[in-house]
């Protein structure tokens, strides 16, 4: 037998091996980093799950292809003046129990809220969150208004709760400082959020309860009809497979006004300017956390079964050619 011949054939074999391997872990890194392509309306589906609320959002544990990504491509500044110089990826889940939202925030300039109340909150950086809970909500009503905001002595990698207040709920408080607005109660929520390298990040979970809240009532008269005249009330939806919310999400960039950028048209906050819709589906996120490497971390299951392989099929071309001595 030629063992030259055969010998460079091993060689051949282990790089062939090798470099299928290699392109393997290239080709899993890259999908796992591209980004949601944004739509006109910004339509999603959110798929159901039971995300771990600890200020970590982990690899697998939020759906990337429904994700939106809010950047100067994606949203507009309008009214506000300057350009947007931040940006945020944000994700959805649900389950029987209430809505989960998580952003990872990409922002270089550290301006956090200071108070735990309406106006500490809106005077830093923040995420807010417009829905309009199954499309009841018409005319110029801005529907359910949430504000998240992380406090100021957050500490860099190390999970911090979070601020929240809601505004323009049923009895109607108004939008922006002047008009107060209320910390959910802490029973209803649990939310967690973290500075890190290059902005922050959260994960928050909100009972139904908080979200199917606007309804018609004296306090509030700017919501004179629902969409649906057999519902007086969005507490009467159910949630389940196809309930739609109109949405909106805006970025609050401190200090100052210069930079905020909402995903709506930015002519106002109401329905009319939402312009996307979420819609719960049956699609199941598994998730299993201790499998999941932490973020910044590199998973090494893959390198490891392209090792082992090689050193497989070199132990087998080795003995063949003991063998055929």
């Amino acid at each position: 037998m030629n063992i030259k011949l055969l010998k460079n054939q091993m060689t051949r074999a282990a790089a062939t091996v090798f470099a299928i391997c290699i392109s393997t872990v290239i080709i899993s890194a890259a999908g796992a980093g591209v980004a949601a392509g944004q739509t006109e309306k910004l339509i999603r589906e959110v798929p159901t799950g039971s995300p771990n609320i600890n200020g970590i959002i982990e690899q697998g544990e939020w759906s990337e292809s429904d994700k939106i990504t809010m950047n100067e491509n994606t949203c507009t500044a309008s009214p506000w003046n300057g350009n947007i110089k931040s940006s945020a990826d944000v994700y959805f889940l649900w389950d029987e129990d209430g809505l989960y939202i998580a952003a990872k925030i990409t922002d270089s300039t550290e301006a956090y809220a200071e108070e735990e109340n309406s106006e500490g909150v809106l005077s830093g950086d923040a995420l807010q969150l417009g829905l309009n809970p199954g499309m009841l909500i018409t005319g110029g009503h801005p529907g359910e208004f949430f504000t998240f905001a992380l406090p100021a002595g957050a500490k860099k990698n190390s999970p911090s709760p979070l601020y929240i207040i809601r505004q323009n709920y049923a009895d109607y408080n108004g939008i922006g400082s002047s008009a107060g607005g209320e910390l959910l109660d802490v029973e209803s929520y649990t939310a967690t959020g973290q500075k890190v390298s290059d902005g922050w990040q959260f994960e928050c979970f909100l009972a139904w309860n908080q979200v199917n809240t606007v309804g018609i009532n004296n306090q509030n008269p700017t919501c004179g009809t629902l969409s649906n005249p057999d519902i007086s009330s969005a507490s009467a939806l159910t949630p389940g497979n196809g309930l739609s919310f109109g949405f909106m999400l805006c970025y609050l960039d401190r200090p100052g006004n210069s930079g905020n950028f909402t995903t709506g048209s930015g002519l106002g906050f109401n329905v009319e300017h939402y312009g996307g819709i979420l819609t719960l589906t049956q699609n199941v996120i598994e998730y299993s956390a201790k499998s999941s490497p932490a973020p910044g971390t590199f998973d090494p299951t893959l390198p490891i079964i392209c090792v082992l392989t090689i050193s497989a099929s070199a132990v087998f071309l080795i003995r063949r050619i003991k063998y055929e001595k």
